[in-house]
């Protein structure tokens, strides 16, 4: 994904990942990468960080991220950091016949990598979220878990009873990402690979990557990268 990215440690500390979202800049290709905002934070009674909610412009999801901690007399487990997409999708109003089907299409979903999908709140709302083991936490994986939360929020939208509730943002986020990817000159099937290893499908990659470049008037035989201000 690039060579800024950090190798793994021995174990990753949710300050670490505090670091990698704040310390980016804005002309990032990663999201990972980029100068997220930090909304809240809370920490415990000594001052240690527990979670922390960021967002940022171009990243259509409220990011909330979790220090699950070492279960108590076990300390030779790491725990994890939990990420989690605040969608805003409140599903308390469908049908009965529709949630069923909401449910068993939130289970399929949630075969995608990474990804689990869940209710939670008075109006059933729906959370996207990804488990990452500190002790081989990179920060290869972490934009990968990010990536894979951009997908998982906009495969919500084949969903038709939630269509209405979920904006463009998500999916043009995916152009987005395609096409500053094509303008830092990587070949389509590279674009198209990194799409499908964090969770979406070959076609709807291929079709994404397509349509960008195309837009963008590049070939495969062009060095020269067009910008359309698509960014």
């Amino acid at each position: 994904m690039g060579d800024s990215f950090l190798t793994a440690v021995e174990q990753v500390s949710i300050e670490d990942v505090r670091k990698w979202l704040v310390e980016g800049r804005e002309d990032a290709d990663n999201l990972v990468d980029l100068m997220w905002v930090v909304l809240d934070e809370i920490r415990d009674e000594e001052g240690n960080l527990e979670a922390l909610r960021v967002s940022h412009p171009r990243v259509p999801i409220n990011l909330l991220v979790v220090d699950i901690r070492n279960p108590k007399g076990k300390p030779e487990e790491p725990g994890v950091i939990r990420l989690v997409a605040e969608t805003d999708i409140e599903t308390i109003d469908l049908e009965p016949k529709d949630k069923l089907k909401l449910y068993r299409f939130l289970l399929d979903g949630s075969r995608l990598p990474l990804l689990k999908y869940y209710i939670y709140g008075d109006e059933d709302t729906i959370g996207v979220a990804v488990d990452l083991d500190k002790k081989s936490l990179s920060k290869e994986e972490f934009n990968d878990a990010l990536m894979s939360l951009a997908f998982g929020v906009a495969y919500l939208a084949r969903f038709k009873a939630l269509a209405s509730q979920i904006g463009s943002e998500a999916y043009m986020m995916l152009f987005k990402m395609a096409a500053v990817y094509a303008q830092k000159g990587r070949k389509k099937e590279e674009i198209v690979q990194a799409f499908i290893k964090s969770g979406l499908s070959k076609e709807d990659a291929e079709s994404i990557v397509d349509m960008v470049f195309a837009q963008l008037g590049v070939s495969e035989s062009k060095e020269s990268r067009t910008t359309m201000g698509i960014i």
